[in-house]
């Protein structure tokens, strides 16, 4: 199974998020994008309105900040799922391993299993353009999907500076599926607290 660091432009994206190089990590997912999928799926991407996604994003966070902190959970993570219409969640961990003390970084032992869910409403915007992408012997939604997953990120980095997450950690987790068989599977951790 492919991680971040599989794909040369992304291989030092952990290190660029920690520094807080959105520009340059934007730039990174898509010249990624304009490799595999080609710069028109990119000009796609640049048009999707994220506004509407942004508020969804900031009130359903905010409510699962509530529940991690009234179950004195550890961690958050976004979650999404192109497949279904770009449905998401923010999965809420009671336990959390910080990334320097994970064996791999894309070990899965970087959290415990999530204990509750808060789901956000689906981005059909994205996947109409996901599907766009996606043909039976094509690999172009690989760049679509982190294209898109990477503006997403930025999004929640910028709601993440205006909450007071207290002493949570905050992740996304970056995931492609090809018939229900994830195909690839990374954490880029936002904000590690603890």
């Amino acid at each position: 199974m492919k991680s971040l660091k599989d794909f040369e432009e992304l291989n030092n994206i952990q290190e660029l998020v920690e520094k807080n190089e959105w520009e340059i990590i934007e730039e990174c997912f898509k010249n990624l994008c304009i490799r595999i999928a080609g710069e028109e799926f990119v000009v796609l991407i640049n048009q999707l309105d994220f506004s509407n996604y942004k508020a969804e994003l900031e009130v359903k966070l905010l409510e699962a900040i509530q529940i991690a902190n009234d179950k004195g959970a550890k961690a958050i993570y976004y979650s999404y799922d192109q497949n279904r219409n770009w449905n998401a969640a923010f999965l809420i961990c009671n336990d959390y391993t910080k990334g320097k003390d994970v064996e791999k970084p894309s070990d899965e032992d970087w959290a415990s299993r999530w204990c509750r869910e808060v789901k956000v409403e689906c981005f059909e915007e994205a996947y109409d353009i996901y599907e766009m992408s996606k043909g039976f012997f094509s690999k172009k939604y690989i760049g679509v999907t982190l294209y898109i997953a990477s503006i997403i990120m930025r999004e929640l980095k910028d709601i993440i500076k205006k909450l007071d997450i207290g002493n949570l950690s905050i992740c996304m987790h970056f995931m492609i599926l090809k018939n229900d068989i994830a195909m690839f599977d990374d954490i880029v951790r936002l904000i590690e607290k603890l």
